[in-house]
């Protein structure tokens, strides 16, 4: 994929930057690498001496024999301790890599975020090393577990003024009801990858390989679709689980392979942070997992209600049972 832009901020001498994304699956990674060598030369001699850059997942491709003149800008580990993500490109020193959670981040992104101030008075904008967070003076009151709030529940005062009584509330990316049904959650993430299909058909018929319509797939759609889903799919109905299924299925059909279906991809979620939850014994919810005394199962908690069943606690006990 090859992208050409003007950003924001660009030296006076260069007009544009020319960004070509690679993903190298194999089998035959000389043929591969003599193909972006090509293309590169192509780009190159259109653009002039304008940044061109090559940078993605290389596998085992070699390019710095076909291209020997660029630099090589990745000098840091990229997964576990190996640099297999890569950056190249026809200006000399144009990119410094470090490392994520060395010494030198916190400065960095403190010197890049200094300029940032808030100057509204109901609003406070707290910095931290890595991040920082706009805090404002808007409260609202959610009440869950009744149809009528208003009818159960006396409006809350503060500051004379009485707070918003509202039925569902966003936190953290994720839509949570009074009634916890999660419906109108299902509905944003049903909208928002439905939408992101109309790239994969797009790639489709660029006769795009099998291998790239899947990472693609997962990282634009699947990764909507499992984001948070530890805390809402199993409350959500039928009719909801199956609608989500849907993108899954039209993903599936474009691709021409057939993809995890979101029950598969919830119990792996689940079991995922069961078991960090139980390795870490400063988690809060580590000592809701109880061994019992064989050492092999996990104690099953008392359940009356079936929306407790559906949370996480007991279906993660149950999960992680049956092993």
């Amino acid at each position: 994929m090859v992208v050409s832009f003007r950003p924001h901020y660009l030296p006076r001498e260069f007009t544009q930057i020319t960004v070509i994304l690679v993903y190298v699956p194999g089998p035959d990674f000389i043929l591969a690498a003599e193909c972006i060598a090509d293309i590169f030369n192509n780009i190159v001699n259109r653009v002039g001496d304008q940044p061109v850059f090559l940078l993605g997942d290389f596998n085992r491709c070699d390019i710095a024999t076909h291209l020997p003149h660029l630099e090589q800008y990745v000098t840091c580990v990229t997964r576990l301790e190996k640099t297999l993500d890569l950056c190249y490109g026809n200006i000399p020193s144009a990119y410094i890599s470090k490392a994520q959670g060395c010494v030198l981040s916190p400065i960095l992104f403190s010197i890049y975020t200094n300029e940032i101030t808030c100057n509204n008075e109901n609003l406070m904008l707290i910095k931290y090393a890595d991040d920082m967070a706009l805090v404002g003076c808007i409260t609202k009151e959610m009440c869950s577990g009744v149809i009528n709030a208003r009818t159960f529940f006396k409006p809350l005062i503060i500051n004379g003024e009485e707070v918003e009584q509202v039925g569902s509330f966003k936190y953290l990316g994720t839509e949570i009801d009074s009634q916890f049904k999660f419906d109108k959650h299902s509905e944003s993430v049903f909208k928002k990858a439905y939408q992101r299909l109309g790239l994969l058909r797009k790639l489709r018929s660029f006769n795009v390989e099998k291998d790239i319509l899947i990472v693609v797939y997962k990282s634009l759609i699947e990764s909507v679709l499992t984001f948070n889903i530890v805390s809402w799919y199993n409350s959500l109905s039928v009719k909801c689980k199956n609608r989500l299924l849907r993108i899954i299925n039209i993903a599936g059909k474009i691709i021409g392979e057939k993809q995890a279906t979101l029950s598969d991809l919830y119990i792996v979620a689940v079991k995922r942070k069961a078991s960090a939850i139980v390795s870490d014994s400063a988690h809060p919810l580590h000592s809701s997992f109880d061994l019992l005394p064989s050492g092999r199962r996990f104690k099953v908690p008392l359940v009356k209600k079936v929306k407790y069943k559906k949370s996480f606690i007991p279906m993660a006990v149950d999960i992680l049972n049956r092993k």
